[in-house]
């Protein structure tokens, strides 16, 4: 017996009960079907996981990152069927793009890390009796390895999905100032496993609000190099890990935080100010 599996939109298969239903709402509210999958789904593996079943805490906040890119993925099957998810999927391969993208995520993103960690007292995280070229390693290393967490899991729902739309229907600042935001609130019950808010300041009012405000003060950077490159999500990734590594290693831990939201907010307010606040957008391109 042969079973065929349809590549159609979920909202064209119509034998499920309540299936086209529900693909006819996604279609209609696309973007809040995937806020709502993208928290629905990264919220509650992480409290089922961790909470409930105890698995160790860099696994569960390892899977549920890919709640963002699964929300996508659903949202897409019930829009467009397998040539939506493609599209998005191939813009994770997108390495074609111009050489100072490039040194943009590894060389101008870390050097502002570096500068406004220079610049605050006891922030820089100091040599240590190391070279500076051992240190640039270390960051490299750690801008490998990081790749394959947050940035690889995260990207394709935030960047590839998200933004496009919101930009197109908000302009490029305000719709990466609300994306901003969205990413930010994600976030939060992250600071219920232990470690992870250990590692990210700790549950201080104070540092918790510090850490919202620096993955919305990140925001507009990403946009910048999405939009510039014509959609590479390969590009975004590099930067978002770039960004983590470079507090990893250049910062003491106590500072990240405000090294973070300063550095990375100062640069983004370069790139608003430069592009005028288009962000590098430009409304006849199809980066969806």
């Amino acid at each position: 017996m042969n079973v065929q599996v349809s590549d159609a939109p979920i909202s064209a298969r119509r034998s499920i009960p309540g299936v086209a239903t529900v693909a006819t709402l996604i279609r209609r509210h696309p973007l809040v079907a995937f806020f709502t999958l993208a928290y629905g789904i990264s919220w509650v593996m992480l409290l089922t996981l961790y909470g409930l079943l105890g698995l160790p805490a860099a696994l569960v906040i390892l899977l549920q990152t890919l709640g963002p890119t699964l929300a996508a993925l659903v949202t897409l099957s019930a829009q467009e069927g397998t040539a939506g998810r493609r599209r998005l999927l191939g813009r994770i391969r997108m390495w074609r793009v111009a050489r100072r993208r490039y040194l943009f995520a590894l060389v101008v993103i870390p050097v502002a890390c570096l500068l406004t960690a220079l610049a605050l007292p006891g922030a820089f995280v100091g040599l240590g009796g190391q070279s500076a070229v051992k240190l640039a390693i270390e960051f490299l290393v750690i801008v490998v390895v990081g790749f394959v967490s947050g940035p690889l899991f995260e990207e394709p729902g935030w960047r590839g999905f998200a933004l496009p739309r919101l930009q197109a229907q908000m302009g490029a600042l305000r719709g990466t100032l609300l994306l901003g935001v969205m990413w930010s609130a994600w976030h939060l019950p992250q600071f219920l496993v232990p470690e992870w808010a250990n590692e990210n300041g700790g549950l201080s009012p104070t540092l918790v609000v510090t850490f919202l405000l620096m993955v919305v003060a990140i925001a507009p950077i990403m946009t910048w190099l999405y939009n510039s490159t014509r959609g590479s999500l390969l590009l975004v990734m590099l930067a978002h890990s770039a960004i983590n590594a470079a507090l990893a290693v250049f910062v003491v831990p106590t500072s990240a935080l405000n090294v973070g939201l300063l550095g990375f907010g100062a640069l983004s307010v370069v790139l608003i100010l430069q592009t005028r606040g288009r962000l590098g957008y430009v409304p006849s391109q199809d980066l969806g």
